[in-house]
């Protein structure tokens, strides 16, 4: 029998790929040789799934404090990451890849960092694990975290040399926190 903490980690998943899926063009064919970073954050982003409900199935008892507050922080992730979705409009794509001579985007949260969609899947990627009381899960969450550092790192490359004003925007903006980094 499922306990609340499950259903609630259920019903903001259900909302996140709800959300996810109304925002989200198909990927272009591409044979681009980044592809393997999406399917490393791919990977790692399912790993947290897995080992998160995986590890709910054996606990007992919950800290429904803790739970609360993953719920907050998994809620705060998707807000982030459907609203920078939103302001990338028809130039978001799940391959890193320049659309139609792209433009810069700076509307939004691009503004102030450069990757506010990667901030806001980190965020709810630690958030899901709290709903369930899965210290295992943040493992995964670590995991995640690291694929992200990996993808950031070839995309802003990638940006550099494909997307002119890309260096200069750089030098504007943190990665991923507003005057930090």
């Amino acid at each position: 029998m499922l306990t609340n903490p499950q259903i609630i980690f259920y019903v903001v998943y259900v909302i996140y790929y709800i959300l996810e899926r109304k925002t989200t063009r198909p990927a272009e064919k591409t044979h681009n040789y980044l592809e393997w970073t999406r399917y490393l954050m791919f990977f790692s982003w399912n790993l947290i799934l897995i080992v998160t409900i995986s590890e709910s199935v054996f606990i007992k008892t919950f800290n429904y404090a803790f739970s609360v507050v993953g719920i907050i922080i998994s809620c705060i992730g998707i807000i982030i990451r459907i609203y920078s979705k939103a302001a990338l409009r028809e130039y978001f794509d799940a391959n890193i890849t320049v659309k139609n001579k792209g433009q810069l985007c700076e509307q939004g949260l691009y503004r102030y960092i450069r990757h506010p969609g990667y901030l806001g899947s980190m965020i709810q990627g630690f958030g899901m694990p709290m709903i369930l009381n899965s210290y295992i899960g943040f493992a995964g969450a670590c995991l995640f975290l690291f694929a992200v550092f990996i993808r950031i790192h070839y995309e802003e490359k990638f940006l550099c040399a494909e997307l002119p004003g890309y260096s200069d925007y750089m030098s504007r903006t943190k990665r991923l926190i507003p005057g930090v980094y």
